[in-house]
C-alpha cells in the first residue's frame, strides 16, 4: 500500500493522463497500428483515425485503475483503523 500512497499524491487526473492516456493509450495505439500495418498491409493514413479511440480507452483504463486502487486503499485503511 505504500507504493499506492506515493502514486496517489500525483492526483487522480494527472494519474489518468500520464498512466492511462500517455502510457497505456499511446502504447496500445502504436502496438495495434503496427500490427494492422504489418499483418493487413493497411496504408499509414488509415492507421491515424483510431488514435482518439486509443487515447480515450487509455483514459477509461486510467480512471478504472485509479478507482479500483482507491477502493482497495480505503478498505485496507479502514481495516487497519478497526484493528488498531
Amino acid at each position: 500500500m505504500r507504493k499506492w500512497e506515493d502514486i496517489r499524491k500525483m492526483g487522480k487526473w494527472r494519474f489518468v493522463f500520464v498512466q492511462g492516456v500517455l502510457r497505456w493509450g499511446i502504447s496500445f495505439g502504436i502496438l495495434f497500428s503496427l500490427m494492422r500495418y504489418f499483418l493487413n498491409g493497411e496504408p499509414v493514413g488509415n492507421l491515424l483515425w483510431p488514435v482518439p479511440i486509443y487515447l480515450g480507452g487509455g483514459a477509461v483504463w486510467g480512471i478504472w485503475v485509479w478507482d479500483r486502487n482507491e477502493k482497495k486503499y480505503a478498505n485496507k485503511a479502514l481495516g487497519e483503523t478497526e484493528a488498531g
